[in-house]
């Protein structure tokens, strides 16, 4: 769902999987639009979002909020829905270096689903740090233009295969959130 008023489409339900034909796209659509107004003014509602499918992977949060004292403080913890059920989360204040981020993620309470666990492979640890690190240097390099960021969820695919942004949220300064919500 592409509009500024609709920031989290899980929910309004915003989200259909896996539609396999030219008529499941259009039903698709339909409903989505359907729902979207029902919550929103049609005129704030750019589109639909379609994008390609993955599986599930591990679903991790990355994101930081910015304190006008103490500046950003970036979050990763487990993600989805689990952030908030379980509160599993490492905070740290840029800059972040390589060997800060795998603290982060050694601190979680979680961390061992992110390993080898009763054959279940191990996520790529390294993806998931070098994202760290990566976020917390645009955060150094956008300064106080950036409100909060949310990124929930990142998935932290098999070992060596990556990490791949699903779904996230920026608020900058003076203008309304912008993300694919």
């Amino acid at each position: 769902m592409e509009s500024k008023k609709i920031l989290h489409k899980s929910d309004m339900q915003g989200m259909r999987l896996g539609p396999d034909s030219v008529q499941a796209v259009e039903a698709a659509f339909g409903e989505l639009m359907t729902a979207a107004t029902k919550v929103a003014d049609p005129r704030d509602i750019a589109g639909i979002l379609m994008q390609g499918m993955i599986k599930p992977h591990t679903e991790v949060i990355l994101g930081c909020t910015r304190d006008p004292s103490l500046g950003h403080a970036v979050l990763v913890g487990l993600g989805g829905i689990f952030v908030e059920v379980l509160k599993d989360f490492s905070l740290r204040l840029p800059p972040i270096r390589e060997a800060e981020a795998h603290r982060m993620v050694a601190e979680l309470r979680s961390g061992r689903i992110l390993a080898s666990y009763r054959g279940r492979g191990a996520v790529d640890v390294e993806a998931l740090v070098a994202a760290i690190v990566n976020f917390s240097r645009l955060l150094e390099d956008a300064g106080d233009v950036i409100r909060e960021v949310d990124i929930n969820p990142l998935f932290v695919l098999d070992e060596r295969c990556g990490a791949i942004v699903v779904d996230g949220l920026f608020a900058v300064h003076g203008r309304e959130p912008l993300g694919t919500r």
